[in-house]
This record gives structure tokens, sequence and C-alpha cells, in this order.
């Protein structure tokens, strides 16, 4: 069960990976969704709003058809099947929301890759290691710079990984990524 000891920002918000995700985005080769960090403070949006949303970018998606390049989302270890406490009424929404929408993209039948990193950190990357996708624990981290690695590589390739990819900080190079 996450708790209100998770921040959302911690688990969401890596630092847009620039200027290497630049070039894939000139090149129209994927498209990236999640959470970064913004100097204002960003509105968390309900269980509902955050649904629909993604059911309206899923719709256009699917319009897309054969010319639609990657998806990638990032979300976090865990996140199908996290619960939370619903009397925490926003961080039970973001919950809900993130487990919801990550379910609909696990069956979405268009190239795409759930991202599931652990705590970020802003240490530098040294390597990863693929876990299984269970509940996230504290002790897990994953640094922000190993996250945009993880895209560079993914989106660099000429089909992508496996999804979801769940990984933490390890030894291993981004490379071996199955």
């Amino acid at each position: 069960m996450l708790g209100k000891a998770q921040n959302t920002r911690d688990v969401q918000s890596p630092k847009p990976p620039a200027p290497k995700y630049q070039a894939f985005k000139k090149e129209k080769k994927g498209f990236l969704f999640g959470l970064f960090k913004k100097k204002k403070k960003v509105e968390i949006k309900t269980h509902a709003e955050e649904v629909a949303d993604f059911r309206k970018r899923m719709e256009k998606l699917q319009q897309e058809g054969k010319n639609l390049p990657a998806y990638l989302m990032i979300s976090y270890v865990g996140s199908q099947e996290a619960t939370t406490d619903p009397a925490d009424e926003k961080w039970y929404a973001y919950v809900e929301s993130k487990k919801e929408v990550d379910n609909r993209l696990a069956q979405a039948e268009f190239p795409h890759l759930i991202l599931k990193p652990a705590m970020l950190t802003e240490e530098p990357a040294q390597g990863l290691e693929q876990i299984e996708d269970k509940a996230l624990q504290e002790s897990m981290t994953s640094s922000r710079e190993l996250v945009a690695d993880v895209i560079v590589e993914a989106l660099g390739r000429e089909t992508l990984p496996e999804s979801p990819l769940a990984f933490v900080d390890g030894d291993n190079p981004v490379s071996s990524i199955k």
C-alpha cells in the first residue's frame, strides 16, 4: 500500500531528457507522457479528470493507426496494483487514476512502453537492474538521469522493449534492457 510518505513529485517527475530526447521528438519517433518538474505548482487532477484526459489521448492515438509512433508512459514500480487510503483524497485519486490509465494502456494495440522507475533521485546514472513490477519499496531508487537514458535507449531501437519495463539503479548498461 502506498502512503503519504511517498511523494508524487519524486515518483513522477523526471527531468525531460533534453537534448537527447529532442532529436527523437523532431523525428516524431515517439510520444512521451509523464509529469515533469515545473517551477509552478502543478494542480493534481481528480481521478475522473485524469482518466478522461487519457481516454481522449487514446482515442486520438487509435485514429492514427499504422502511422502512430511509439507511446511511452512514465509511471512507477507497482502502479498497476497499487492501493492507498481513500481518506487521502488527492493521493488516492492519483494512485487510482494511474492504475486505471496504466492498465488501459497495457491493453492497447499500438506500440507502447510503460516505464516504471522507482523513487527518483538526483544521483548520476550508473546503470540499471530490471526488476519485477511489484510493490514499490522505499529502498528502491532510480536516478532521473537513468530514466532519461532508458527513454533514449527505447526510442533508439527498431522495436520497443517489452512493456512494462520496471527498473532501479544497478550495474548493467542501459543497452542490456530486454
